[in-house]
């Protein structure tokens, strides 16, 4: 019987020996595909998951090992392995975060990118992407404040600014462009205006000019308007971000949801960009729109489950 002990002991100790081995080859591969990641090359991604299955592996054997008769095995190597695998697969969604943000960076990088070069051509043919690009970053921010990075915050809301600024100036150049077609019109009307000899045909060339004159007029006061739309988006996206750094120093149920608010905001401005013309600006607030709803929606189920602990 002492012999049956002893030769059960010396068979674990061989196993957790080989175990060890097994776990120093895989600890040497999640140090290589780290070098490999750091370098941004997310592609080997697949090689962290199977880094998981050989931990369940490892974990599974030691739990047969722990089962069988007479083993002095106990559950404070098996947890050492569960803390590892654990941290490895919130390595693998944090990788996957980090790649899914990556990618909504580069498309803003591209949408700006390839806008700016078609101005330096001289060209103003291309619809102006910065509006968007604002909403890129704004929807990194969201994601952050979900996954609790806070840190990173400060980067994309100076993009926003940057942006803000961007999309500023496009529209002042844009209506200097404007402004000199304009003018070209005017005098090309007034050249051909001395070329006609009747009375007929100079009041007509002035009735154009007259038309001109008050579509300018309206392109500005549109101008303006869409200036008022941009100032309404930022402060509830302000009030927003007030509210979720203050739930996290208060009882939710203290503070009033301001997500109705929000989506009423939001809807209020897709039908003012409806109404001025701007049908891509109104569509690209429906993203944001379904967002606030689903954000409602997760704060209802918050209150209701705070309102039950405090009962």
């Amino acid at each position: 019987m002492e012999n049956n002990e002893k030769t059960n002991e010396t068979d674990e100790k061989r196993k957790l020996y080989e175990i060890s081995k097994r776990v120093e080859k895989v600890e040497k591969l999640v140090k290589e595909y780290e070098t490999v990641i750091s370098q941004g090359n997310y592609e080997k991604l697949t090689p962290y998951t199977k880094i998981i299955t050989l931990y369940k592996e490892i974990i599974n054997e030691l739990l047969e090992m722990k089962n069988q008769e007479g083993a002095t095995l106990d559950d404070t190597i098996i947890n050492k392995y569960k803390a590892r695998m654990e941290k490895i697969s919130k390595r693998i969604e944090n990788l996957r975060f980090e790649e899914e943000i990556g990618s909504m960076v580069n498309k803003a990088n591209k949408l700006a990118r390839s806008y700016e070069i078609t101005l330096k051509k001289g060209g103003f043919e291309q619809e102006c992407p910065y509006f968007e690009i604002i909403e890129i970053y704004k929807d990194i921010i969201n994601k952050l404040l979900d996954k609790g990075w806070i840190s990173q915050l400060e980067n994309y809301s100076r993009e926003i600014e940057i942006y803000k600024k961007k999309l500023e100036k496009d529209k002042n150049l844009r209506e200097i462009e404007n402004q000199k077609i304009s003018k070209q019109k005017a005098f090309e009307r007034a050249r051909k205006i001395n070329e006609v000899d009747s009375v007929e045909a100079v009041l007509q060339s002035l009735d154009n000019e007259m038309r001109v004159l008050t579509f300018e007029e309206k392109k500005q006061e549109k101008d303006k308007e869409f200036n008022k739309i941009l100032n309404l988006i930022d402060n509830a996206e302000k009030i927003v971000k007030e509210y979720k750094k203050n739930i996290k120093k208060s009882n939710v149920l203290e503070i009033d949801s301001p997500y109705e608010e929000v989506l009423n905001i939001y809807e209020k401005a897709k039908e003012r960009f409806k109404d001025l013309g701007w049908k891509d600006a109104s569509n690209k607030l429906l993203d944001s729109i379904d967002f606030y709803k689903q954000e409602l929606e997760k704060d209802q189920n918050l209150r209701e489950y705070e309102a039950k602990k405090s009962s």
